[in-house]
């Protein structure tokens, strides 16, 4: 990667603007891993930082800097107000082990106490967005679980506001070379300085106040868009070298994305031996990369064995209509299947239930329609499965229901079908609503055993969560 232009471009422009030394304050291995954040964020995806705001493709220096500083003095007063919801909050940090939830939108690490029976503590680092921050919260305090919640101070975002104005000149030079080389015109250099500079100030004053023991503890570190990890990670092993950073994968994929595959934690935690083999492609400072298992959200509850009598011969799990793709894939197969024949149940996709049912309920020839009920539910009451998003696989992995996967993509493309099963057909054949004996394929769904299925396993991992607690303890025991 040093040899990539892209990179050597970057770099110049950090070392001629001196943005290290007067701002990130990263090591050489965290330099490079920026570097690669940086690269990333304007070659692949539009913005890291606020990828979902309106305010995203402003190009003004100064009312950049404005709109990101005022959002972190906003974060600031909203996280006063959910600290005072929080029934039993963390004041030191006495446990062995400390997670660091990145993801704002779910709860990626609500299993971790589940997983194992060692204590854990919880800290939500300072956040932008508040949108799930209090269902996390609430999540926490229905269990009587301790937590802690770290903030911004108005301090320091002033502090950065006036040298950020100081600096000004030259920042809108560097931010004008990334845009004009990178042909973009987001102005996206004061966020990428603001939450680097911002988080490390939150870090370093959190690791003095909370963590006063000099035993080793391990930080566990989940997915991550803006990247974050990469500043803890430096400000961890430059305050407390005995500790160990551990990332846990969220969930699956199937090339190469920094966000997913942490390379800068000490270990990562995978979820398949097929992920594996992509990390290790890509694993530029030779971490430790262990095979765990199944993304932990994918555990929505604890029982994992526990049987219900399938009242649906198949569930169709739905994904969005919004593009014109998703549209085509599901409504040339729901015209091709015969619904008269088969007692057949469809759930939509939670997040966009009215456009979707709105647009595909004219094509689900009289199903019945899941309503009210969890994605468990529905997965129980059925023999097999039909899902249009890869994502919904592991639920019915866990559950040992045969399935069938309708994707866009020649699945060759990405899954390794040496060891190939009759319990998991990936398509991209449309055909295959009226061309697969759909008869067999139920009648079969009996025998479906995943935890020896060795297609299933190498592409998927493990989905059994004793078989994950097991695994889990044993890898953190050997860092502690």
């Amino acid at each position: 990667m040093k040899n990539d232009k892209d990179y050597i471009f970057v770099r110049s422009l950090i070392d001629k603007y001196r943005l290290n030394e007067k701002y990130f304050h990263l090591d050489e291995k965290y330099l490079f891993s920026y570097i690669d954040r940086i690269v990333y964020e304007y070659r692949v995806m539009d913005t890291l930082t606020f990828v979902t705001s309106k305010w995203s493709r402003v190009s003004s220096y100064f009312l950049k800097v404005f709109i990101i500083l005022g959002g972190a003095f906003l974060s600031v007063i909203k996280t006063q107000k959910i600290k005072k919801s929080i029934a039993l909050a963390n004041t030191s940090f006495d446990s062995g082990i400390i997670a660091l939830p990145f993801a704002d939108n779910v709860m990626r690490m609500k299993r971790l106490r589940d997983l194992c029976d060692m204590d854990i503590d919880i800290c939500y680092h300072p956040h932008f967005h508040f949108q799930s921050l209090q269902k996390q919260i609430d999540y926490y305090n229905s269990r009587n679980e301790s937590v802690y919640l770290d903030y911004f101070r108005l301090s320091d975002t002033i502090d950065l506001a006036v040298k950020m104005l100081a600096d000004s000149h030259q920042l809108r030079k560097c931010s004008k070379e990334l845009d004009r080389y990178f042909n973009s015109n987001t102005c996206k250099l004061p966020g990428i300085v603001i939450v680097s500079v911002l988080y490390r100030q939150s870090m370093t004053r959190l690791l003095k106040r909370m963590v006063t023991s000099q035993t080793s503890k391990i930080w566990l570190m989940d997915f991550c868009f803006e990247l974050k990890y990469i500043t803890f990670n430096d400000v961890i092993h430059k305050q407390r070298p005995q500790d160990k950073t551990i990332h846990l994968q969220h969930g699956s994929f199937f090339t190469y994305q920094p966000a997913y595959c942490n390379p800068c934690c000490d270990i990562s935690l995978c979820c398949s031996p097929r992920e594996k083999d992509i990390i290790d492609q890509n694993n530029k400072y030779k971490s430790r990369i262990e095979y765990l298992g199944a993304p932990l959200q994918s555990f929505i509850d604890k029982s994992n064995i526990d049987k219900v009598e399938s009242s649906f011969d198949i569930l169709f799990l739905m994904t969005d209509t919004y593009s014109a793709e998703n549209k085509m894939l599901q409504t040339i197969f729901l015209k091709g299947f015969d619904f008269l024949r088969y007692k057949v149940l469809v759930r939509y996709r939670p997040a966009s239930r009215i456009d979707d049912e709105t647009y595909l309920s004219p094509f689900i020839g009289g199903a019945t329609v899941s309503n009210g009920t969890t994605l468990t539910d529905d997965v129980k009451s059925a023999k097999t499965i039909v899902s249009f998003s890869e994502d919904a696989l592991y639920i019915g992995l866990r559950y040992n229901k045969r399935i069938v996967v309708i994707c866009s993509e020649d699945p060759k493309e990405t899954y390794n079908f040496d060891n190939s099963t009759s319990n998991i057909i990936i398509t991209n054949h449309l055909s295959i609503s009226k061309s697969l004996d759909w008869d067999a394929f139920i009648e079969g769904a009996e025998e479906c055993d995943y935890n020896t299925d060795n297609f299933a396993l190498y592409n998927f991992g493990i989905n059994n969560f004793e078989q994950l607690r097991i695994r889990f303890k044993e890898i953190l025991t050997t860092c502690l």
